[in-house]
Formats: C-alpha cells, structure tokens, sequence
C-alpha cells in the first residue's frame, strides 16, 4: 500500500505540467544536487525536468556515486545522457580522467554544456554506443534521453551508430586500474560476457542492470550480479536494479 502511494505521489511529482512549471521558473537551469543542470534544448523533456528538481533522476546512481567515488581511479562513464551524473562524477574526481561515452549525439552537446556551467573542464566526450563485436548497432532514441537503447536494426525512432567496446577505451586512453559507472540500457550483458579480461582492472563498478535477451537467452538482474560476484568482485552497495561492486 505504501509503496504503491510512493508510486502515484512520484508520478504526479514528474507530471510534464509539472516540469513546464519548474523550467519555467528556474529558466530551464534546474537545481540538482548542487549543480545547476541546464534543459532549454528540446532533447530534454518536461518530466526530466521535474524529475531532477525533485532529485528523483537516477537517484540511486547518484547516491552511490557521491558515497563511494572519489580521486582514486580514473573514470569511464557508459551513458553519460544530459550529463547531470557527469557533474557530478566530475566534481568527485577531480584532476582524474573522465571518459564519457554516450550514442545519442545532440546529448554530447547538452552535457558539455552541463560539465561546463558547473566548472567541469576536459571530459574527453565519445560518441559512440557501447558493443564488444559489433562495429555499428542501431540506437533507439527512446521518448526520453534516459530511454536510448540499441535495439534491432529499423526498430523505432533511431539511427545506426558506431561503436566501442571496454578494451578500447582502456587502450586509447592509456588506464590502468579505473572505475566505471555504467547505464547502458541491456547492453550491459555485452560488457559482463565479453570483456571479463578488461573488466579485471576495474576496481569500482556502479551499474544499473535490465531484464534483456541476448543471443536468444533472457538475463535477470539477479544473474548479472551472480556472475560479476564469479568474476571476483565484492557486492558494497544495492539498491533495486542497481549495484556497487569493488575489486
């Protein structure tokens, strides 16, 4: 009962009637945690907007990042969307490299923006989707920029898009020991079976994890978390579908 009233409040909250209000009072630069993120561009929806004035935007990935990152690692950040995680990424690390991947171009620009206007200077942005085999997938833009997925060639509102895996970033950015915050919409069982060698010199991993079907086999969240625990990392934090692992 309680929970199920938590849900009806939080929708109301994220209303698009709602998000109008908020940017129009705050001149599209909503408060978040600190920062001031920055939504004129169209690509950022009324109810994104609420949902960060009310803190309710990837709230578990921003928790975890503000509890367990700092200056240790350099960053690897699958997903850096509008950028609103970025900031804060930024701010924890600073004078560390910050590698943000995100497939969907216009956001790389919006999040530029975001670093920018909150005193975050050279993230090395690419865009790219993520794959381990693929050289280009079909990206699905989704209603809202948390929404992008790769999905079957045609599927939706999309566009073919290059890709990268884990092992090249690494390589091209000369990392040793990193960390990586990950938010790739199913496209996290590529990374899980495919880059377990790479995935050796993560030290801290936050990732959210999706319900998917790969090769033909359905994946729960439950066994993303079992195989990472194989791979020898030590589970430090969960929150639903989302984990903090370290090594």
């Amino acid at each position: 009962m309680v929970y199920s009233l938590k849900i009806v409040v939080a929708n109301l909250l994220s209303a698009n009637w709602v998000g109008g209000i908020i940017a129009v009072l705050f001149s599209n630069k909503i408060p978040f945690h600190g920062t001031l993120i920055h939504t004129h561009d169209p690509e950022v929806k009324n109810r994104t907007k609420a949902l960060l004035f009310w803190r309710m935007y990837e709230s578990s990935e921003i928790r975890f990042v503000n509890k367990y990152m700092d200056k240790t690692y350099d960053t690897i950040e699958l997903g850096g969307s509008i950028g609103a995680v970025s900031v804060q990424l930024g701010k924890k690390i600073q004078g560390r490299k910050l590698i943000s991947v995100e497939a969907n171009k216009p956001l790389l620009d919006i999040q530029k923006q975001n670093l920018n206007a909150n005193g975050i200077y050279g993230t090395q942005q690419v865009h790219a989707a993520y794959g381990s085999k693929k050289q280009q997938v079909w990206f699905s833009t989704g209603s809202e920029n948390t929404l992008g997925k790769i999905a079957e060639a045609g599927k939706g509102n999309g566009f073919f898009v290059d890709t990268i895996s884990l092992e090249k970033i690494v390589e091209a950015y000369q990392l040793g020991e990193y960390a990586l915050i990950c938010d790739i919409e199913g496209a996290e069982i590529d990374l899980l079976l495919n880059e377990q060698e790479t995935l050796s010199k993560c030290k801290l991993l936050i990732i959210e994890t999706h319900r998917t079907v790969y090769k033909d086999r359905v994946y729960e969240p439950e066994e993303m978390k079992a195989l990472l625990l194989q791979m020898g990392f030590q589970l430090l934090d969960q929150h639903g579908v989302n984990f903090v692992f370290a090594k």
